[in-house]
C-alpha cells in the first residue's frame, strides 16, 4: 500500500496547510485521502498515490452524472485540453466513477514543501473555476483556448 514514511511526509504538509488556513489537525483519513471545501464550493480531494512518491489533488467542476450528458464537443475540447497537460497547468482532465468531469493534479513528494503544496492546490483551483465555466456555458466556450501549441508547455517544464 502507502509507505508510512509518503503518509508521514504527507501529512506533515497537510498540517503546514492546515496551519495556514486555520484547520486543526488537517491529515489523511485511514483511506489515504483528505478533503477540503474551499469558498463553500470546491470540493477538493487531497490522496495517497498508489504510485509510490506522489499526493494526488482532484476536483469536480460539475455534478454526478454530468459526464454521461456533455455534448460531444465539450468533451473533445476536454479531451484535447488534456493534452501534454497543455490547458490544465500540467494536470489532467478526468470523470470519476460518479460521472464528474475533474481536474487532476499530481504533487511529486520528493522536495515538496508548503509552497508547493500551495501552488498546486491554486493552479487546481484555478483549473477547476475555468473548467467549470467552460462547461456551463457550453460548446463554444469549452473549446480550448488558443495557444503556443503543446510543444512550448513540453519545452518549459524541461
Amino acid at each position: 500500500m502507502h509507505s508510512e514514511v509518503a503518509l508521514e511526509q504527507i501529512n506533515d504538509l497537510l498540517a503546514a496547510l492546515g496551519r495556514r488556513m486555520a484547520l486543526e489537525r488537517l491529515r489523511l483519513d485511514s483511506l489515504g485521502r483528505c478533503q477540503l471545501v474551499v469558498d463553500h464550493r470546491w470540493h477538493v480531494t487531497l490522496l495517497a498515490s498508489p504510485v509510490p512518491g506522489r499526493l494526488l489533488l482532484s476536483c469536480a467542476v460539475g455534478a454526478a452524472g454530468l459526464a454521461q450528458r456533455l455534448d460531444k464537443d465539450t468533451l473533445l475540447a476536454m479531451l484535447q485540453a488534456g493534452f501534454l497537460g497543455a490547458a490544465v497547468r500540467g494536470g489532467h482532465l478526468a470523470v470519476d466513477p460518479e460521472g464528474r468531469p475533474c481536474v487532476q493534479m499530481e504533487l511529486p513528494l520528493a522536495g515538496a514543501d508548503i509552497a508547493a503544496l500551495e501552488t498546486c492546490l491554486l493552479d487546481l483551483l484555478a483549473c477547476s473555476r475555468t473548467w467549470h465555466r467552460r462547461i456551463e456555458e457550453g460548446p463554444a466556450l469549452a473549446a480550448p483556448a488558443a495557444s503556443s501549441g503543446s510543444g512550448a508547455w513540453l519545452h518549459r517544464r524541461i
